[in-house]
């Protein structure tokens, strides 16, 4: 996929959260199709795709994603997107080859929570950064 002239991938473990969505909004839309893009899942999947394929495309440098130091300094090159509000979005920009890698989505079981043991930033470090 390319957007905004750079060249998307997309991890495994964001595919499989991704495409879950996916298939719960057309289950709901094959349900009730008057309404379902009133329902929480059907706007959530709108954002995500705004960001995925408008917004950070757009300027996948921009401040608002830098996490800083949060994850330890050889992770500073992650960055995360709210697409609403208890989700996160990690990605990679391969600045040279003008490559955006979406890397992982939190679900429903890692929302961002104060102090919850298992948050968005934990499970992705667990996930995702340990594994390499």
């Amino acid at each position: 996929m390319v957007s905004n002239e750079s060249r998307i991938r997309f991890h495994a473990a964001f595919e499989l959260v991704l495409d879950e969505l996916i298939s719960v909004v057309a289950k709901e839309k094959e349900r009730d199709p008057e309404n379902y893009k009133k329902s929480p899942r059907t706007k959530l999947l709108a954002k995500i795709y705004k960001a995925i394929k408008d917004d950070i495309p757009a300027n996948p440098e921009d401040p608002s994603y830098h996490q800083g130091e949060t994850e330890g300094y050889s992770y500073k090159q992650w960055k995360r997107a709210k697409p609403a509000e208890q989700y996160r979005l990690f990605f990679k920009c391969v600045k040279e080859s003008n490559v955006i890698i979406y890397a992982w989505l939190n679900s429903e079981i890692s929302l961002v929570k104060y102090r919850s043991h298992m948050d968005a930033y934990r499970a992705f470090r667990k996930s995702q950064l340990k594994k390499g």
